[in-house]
């Protein structure tokens, strides 16, 4: 797998880590990656799918909820991503690759995630009105034909959209 993730990818990712660990969850599950980027409050994927009409502070409701039906290690454990975040990253990198990205982005893993049709996070996602159609083309609109060739590409979007 290309383990060139963005700089905001990465940080979710990091922060999913310490969310999984703090609610003794022995895996890290596509929903602590989404909540990371929630609890972030200022990262590009945030105010795209903010634009895409979600309401934020419900699907952090809606993934709390489902994360309390994680299951839970008491002691040490070793923790490891789920066999669903896996798929969703290999599935990110997948659609990286087609993109000629040098880069998996942020909303390259919503994507994925929601093209995941058992998991819990697609679940969501479509609870929250978001269709893999709608998605797709969202990325479009939000690339405008660019590649993601930095690793602070979305950081870097975002600035350009403030000015």
């Amino acid at each position: 797998m290309q383990t060139k993730f963005t700089d905001s990818l990465q940080n979710a990712l990091v922060s999913a880590q310490s969310i999984a660990v703090g609610k003794d969850n022995p895996a890290i599950d596509p929903l602590h990656v989404m909540l990371a980027f929630i609890q972030s409050g200022d990262s590009a994927v945030l105010h795209w799918l903010s634009g895409l009409g979600v309401d934020l502070s419900a699907l952090q409701r809606h993934i709390e909820e489902a994360m309390a039906h994680l299951p839970q290690v008491e002691g040490r454990a070793d923790l490891q991503m789920s066999p669903e975040l896996i798929w969703i990253l290999n599935r990110a990198d997948k659609l990286s690759q087609q993109r000629k990205d040098a880069y998996i982005s942020s909303e390259l893993f919503v994507l994925a995630a929601a093209q995941e049709e058992r998991g819990a996070l697609a679940r969501l996602l479509k609870k929250m009105g978001l269709t893999v159609p709608q998605l797709e083309k969202a990325v479009d609109a939000l690339r405008q034909g660019g590649k993601v060739d930095q690793a602070n590409a979305e950081e870097l979007r975002q600035s350009l959209k403030k000015y």
